[in-house]
């Protein structure tokens, strides 16, 4: 999978956060489609985004493709399994920014839905948040 070319939050940037250094170090892969921006619930002092993709590539290939990037990116994936009341698979990631605070990067991947034109469609969530300054 190639990587689609700049960071999928750059249209969220509120008074310079998240950092060049962390947003520069969040891609996606090409050939998915955002599908929608869910309000997040997070507090309006902190960044947290949430974007929703779909892809025609399979689940396993989208987690491979994230858990390669995150890590080559310098995020520590700290946790990985079954996400909370949804099917699929969740990753969870921390990095330190130069903003003196810590990013969370989670990715949720859908199980892939066959279609009846022999297509598939794998749901990608893909949520940024400002996690404290001493996580």
């Amino acid at each position: 999978m190639t990587v689609k070319a700049g960071s999928p939050f750059t249209p969220f940037i509120v008074a310079g956060e998240p950092p060049p250094d962390i947003l520069n170090t969040l891609v996606i892969p090409a050939g998915v489609t955002l599908v929608r921006t869910p309000h997040t619930g997070g507090s309006a002092t902190s960044f947290d985004h949430t974007l929703v993709y779909t892809s025609p590539a399979s689940a396993q290939s989208l987690y491979t493709f994230f858990h390669n990037e995150l890590r080559s990116r310098g995020w520590r994936i700290f946790s990985s399994g079954p996400p909370v009341n949804h099917p699929g698979v969740e990753m969870l990631a921390q990095k330190a920014g130069s903003d003196s605070w810590y990013w969370e990067a989670g990715v949720i991947i859908s199980p892939t839905k066959f279609k009846s034109d022999g297509s598939q469609s794998t749901e990608v969530t893909f949520r940024l948040y400002q996690a404290s300054s001493d996580a």
